[in-house]
């Protein structure tokens, strides 16, 4: 029960992001607009995708085939949505290490 109100707690936050942080993360990547995109979504797809990736594992169950393609969904694109932060991130240093 504790990890679902902590799920859909993250979830609403996410959504906020969603809705008003895109501002902030241009600003911080104003040097690459595509890179900021891709932090946004990234950031935004970590906070919103715990809910739905809970919930979905109670729909399907032990159906084994779409547990597969649950996990393969749900979890790639977490990992994809690392690289582009430790990327961003690496970046940032670079320029402020340069500057």
């Amino acid at each position: 029960m504790l990890v679902n109100l902590a799920e859909v707690v993250t979830f609403g936050l996410g959504v906020s992001f969603l809705i008003y942080g895109y501002r902030y993360v241009r600003e911080a990547l104003a040097f690459s607009p595509g890179l900021a995109t891709a932090v946004y979504l990234a950031l935004g797809w970590s906070l919103v995708s715990w809910w739905p990736h809970d919930s979905l594992h109670q729909h399907i169950g032990e159906n084994l085939g779409a547990l597969v393609g649950l996990e393969w969904v749900f979890h790639v694109t977490a990992m994809a949505g690392g690289l582009i932060l430790a990327y961003a991130f690496v970046k940032l240093a670079d320029r402020r290490s340069s500057s």
